[in-house]
């Protein structure tokens, strides 16, 4: 990238890495960033879980007091969740930039569907006792949503904070706390899997990595004190202009 795209992209990440700590969402708006700037498609998609890997960090440690109530939790999902990861990488890494680009119109739009719906989605399946079928299923659940973040990751925290709700946990701060650090886990596992295959570039993208995790660790401090469901309309409407952009692009 040019000095002035890696300018404008890092500008991005600081709101991306924000966005996901607040209400997630965040990758809508850095993915399309990256790839306007010249980035090859899977290599845009590299990049944009390399940045926002550190942010999530950052979320999961501003997070570190709603944590504590979940820990049992976030270990049961967090080894489906690495295992998953690992294994959406490996496929992403499997896949041609010209297929990747065939199924990335697609991918953003049932993402940004998804996104918009999510809430719906979280009331229907509700709350309850966390019996040994609810758990299963959430297990089952929670290593597609991994697999298909170490994939492409669009909505996957939308994906995660139905499974949460599910399993009973009615808290938004500790769902969002599990949500970071299961991303966390996802985005490492992956991120491990692309700079093993040599395709991370920290060289260039540093200043992205750094800008998200400024705005990872500032959005957490700020979700505590404002209402997500305000926000998430913003982002569902920043999503679509930014997933019909990518779709005039390549079918225009």
């Amino acid at each position: 990238m040019t000095p002035l795209a890696t300018a404008a992209c890092a500008a991005v990440a600081f709101v991306s890495g924000a966005l996901n700590a607040v209400a997630g969402g965040g990758s809508f708006l850095l993915f399309p960033a990256i790839l306007a700037s010249g980035v090859a498609p899977v290599d845009a998609n590299v990049a944009t879980t390399i940045a926002l890997w550190p942010a999530s960090i950052s979320s999961t440690l501003a997070y570190r007091r709603e944590l504590s109530a979940e820990l049992r939790l976030a270990a049961i999902l967090g080894i489906v969740s690495i295992v998953g990861g690992l294994a959406g990488a490996r496929l992403l890494l499997a896949t041609s930039d010209v297929r990747f680009v065939r199924v990335v119109p697609w991918m953003l739009l049932g993402a940004t569907t998804l996104f918009t719906v999510g809430p719906i989605l979280t009331r229907r399946l509700g709350t309850g006792s966390r019996t040994t079928g609810r758990i299963l299923a959430a297990l089952t659940f929670q290593a597609l949503v991994a697999g298909y973040g170490g994939y492409f990751g669009g909505g996957m925290g939308i994906l995660m904070l139905a499974a949460f709700s599910m399993l009973g946990v009615r808290s938004i701060h500790e769902a969002n706390a599990l949500k970071s650090l299961l991303g966390v886990l996802i985005n490492g596992a992956a991120a491990l899997a692309f700079f093993a295959a040599g395709r991370g570039d920290l060289r260039s993208t540093w200043p992205i990595v750094v800008t998200a995790v400024l705005g990872g660790y500032g959005g957490a401090a700020v979700a505590r004190r404002i209402d997500a469901a305000k926000v998430r309309p913003i982002v569902a409407g920043l999503a679509w202009c930014t997933t019909l952009a990518v779709c005039a692009r390549f079918w225009l």
